[in-house]
């Protein structure tokens, strides 16, 4: 990050909890460890709205933010989060600001969870997690979208995109004993075997 760039923060929760307050902490951190502006979405939850209507208001937030203030901006998310930023940066990933600059300048996703439950090894090693069972993450996609939703969709499941190039540079952080732990590391080696900076 830069005094150049925008944060655009998107709260976890399987799409389901979570909202402005229970992420305050970490956005104020983030806000002073980067020294730049954050702003922090508060995205429409399930089961009352079912997708995409999370992934619209995550889209539009970005958009607006930038139009705003004019500079590239950092997608940053955590969990469904996670989710909601890549998928983003997947759908804005050619725009470009007046200044010719890419719109979106990176995106750090923490523990995200991005399409691959049920086929990755860490879905079963870590089936029964204490803080997120692998039920879990079925229940939250479930609520999140039910049976009439594409399970192809990049705007709901990025690792589900057959393009991975033209993306930002990209940080993820995993946790180990975590149902999702694989789809950090896929969505990283997809990124890398396209052209793109991923760690």
């Amino acid at each position: 990050c830069s005094a150049q760039s925008h944060i655009v923060y998107f709260h976890g929760g399987g799409f389901v909890v979570g909202d402005l307050n229970s992420h305050d902490d970490v956005c104020s951190e983030l806000c002073k460890q980067c020294n730049v502006e954050l702003t922090s979405v508060d995205y429409r939850l399930a089961p009352e709205q079912v997708h995409p209507a999370a992934f619209n208001d995550a889209l539009h937030s970005v958009l607006a933010e930038s139009a705003q203030h004019g500079v590239p901006v950092v997608l940053c998310g955590d969990s469904a989060g996670g989710n909601l930023a890549a998928a983003v940066s997947h759908a804005l990933r050619r725009e470009k600001l007046p200044s010719g600059k890419n719109l979106i300048a990176g995106q750090v996703l923490v523990y995200p969870e991005l399409g691959s439950a049920g086929a990755s090894e860490s879905y079963r090693k870590h089936k029964n997690a204490p803080m997120l069972t692998a039920d879990d993450v079925d229940f939250y996609a479930d609520i999140r979208g039910g049976s009439t939703t594409r399970k192809d969709d990049p705007t709901l499941a990025p690792l589900t995109d057959s393009d991975f190039s033209s993306l930002p540079p990209t940080v993820v952080f995993s946790a180990e004993c975590d149902p999702l732990c694989d789809d950090g590391k896929l969505y990283c080696a997809a990124l890398r075997q396209a052209g793109v900076k991923a760690q």
